[in-house]
């Protein structure tokens, strides 16, 4: 694991989904107010990981303010893993240089089908492969809101 307190610019830009302009959106909001050492802090850098610049394409069709918000809502969910599995962008992209086997792209699908496959696997429903585990347990604590910011998210980045 990468100690997001210590990590410098370069490395924090080789994560999957960060890129150069939110590594640099890190390492100035760790200047200016700290380590990072609890939930509110971590909750600052999801806040800057979702209202950096993006090192790809921007997103397919303008969208309004509060839906803007719900997407940068999304981008830090996705950016940000929990103690049982990695962060959505470290598997599904975007950003990876490649495709990992047994990890789909899902950018540019449908956020109703996003949606519908989150809340399946949250629920424990969803039948799948050898990542049936892994998936649920990345929904498991996965609130309607964060599933909801999550699909409207990867829905508006072009497929990959």
């Amino acid at each position: 694991p990468i100690n997001v307190n210590s990590a410098d610019e370069e490395l924090l830009a080789e994560l999957p989904g960060i890129g150069p302009s939110r590594a640099t959106a890190i390492i100035e909001e760790r200047e200016a107010n700290g380590a990072f050492e609890n939930a509110d802090d971590l909750t600052r850098v999801i806040r800057h990981y979702a209202a950096s610049a993006p090192d790809g394409p921007t997103p397919t069709a303008p969208l309004p303010p509060a839906e803007l918000e719900l997407m940068e809502q999304g981008a830090g969910v996705a950016a940000i893993g929990n103690i049982d599995a990695p962060s959505c962008a470290s598997c599904h992209g975007p950003g990876l240089d490649q495709t990992k086997p047994g990890f789909p792209r899902i950018s540019g699908q449908p956020r109703p089908y996003l949606a519908q496959q989150l809340k399946l696997w949250r629920d424990g429903t969803r039948g799948g492969g050898p990542r049936k585990e892994l998936m649920e347990k990345a929904a498991r604590n996965l609130s309607d809101a964060e599933i909801d910011a999550l699909a409207l998210y990867y829905s508006q980045l072009p497929a990959e």
